[in-house]
């Protein structure tokens, strides 16, 4: 063998070495949610009453005037088989990525406080109390929002999961 031949071969040799070897780290993705269905569980002094979103229809609340409610919210997709799955124990794992914003229009219309937090103190939204205003109409938005680079509790950060409008009717 020549030495142009053994130059060659140890170029094509240390070449194929190190491109056989090269690792692709896989690239995390931390996608959102695919949500298809919110349940609403309303607990007050005198009932207990479950509210539903879903793709073909979404429930009016129905609740009492100044009153308090303690309030669970519950999210469900579809897996690939199309069965439907409960995700909330996710959102519940991942919760230092996950909040839940409640915005009442009017404002006056629910009092909101949250009864849950991620461990920096930041809430999540899963648990709550409601205290609802005198008798009006209006709407409760829901945000589930995302945080892929990390949560820091702002309403206008993150991408959402889930944004929607309940009707409420307060009697």
């Amino acid at each position: 063998m020549t030495i142009f031949s053994k130059m060659t071969f140890l170029i094509l040799s240390t070449v194929l070495i190190f491109s056989a070897c090269k690792k692709d780290d896989p690239v995390l993705e931390d996608e959102n949610e695919l949500i298809n269905q919110v349940k609403i569980e309303i607990t007050d002094t005198v009932r207990q009453k479950i509210y539903t979103w879903s793709n073909e229809n979404i429930d009016t609340i129905f609740l009492f005037a100044n009153q308090d409610h303690s309030v669970k919210i519950a999210f469900f997709g579809l897996s690939s088989n199309q069965v439907e799955i409960d995700i909330t124990e996710e959102i519940k794992e991942e919760n230092d990525a996950h909040q839940i914003f409640y915005t009442s229009n009017p404002s006056d219309l629910l009092s909101i406080t949250y009864k849950d937090q991620d461990e920096n103190g930041i809430p999540v939204g899963l648990n709550m109390s409601m205290t609802s205003g005198s008798s009006k109409e209006g709407t409760l938005r829901i945000q589930l929002k995302h945080y892929a680079a990390g949560k820091d509790g702002k309403i206008t950060s993150g991408s959402s999961d889930i944004d929607l409008e309940f009707p409420v009717v307060i009697q």
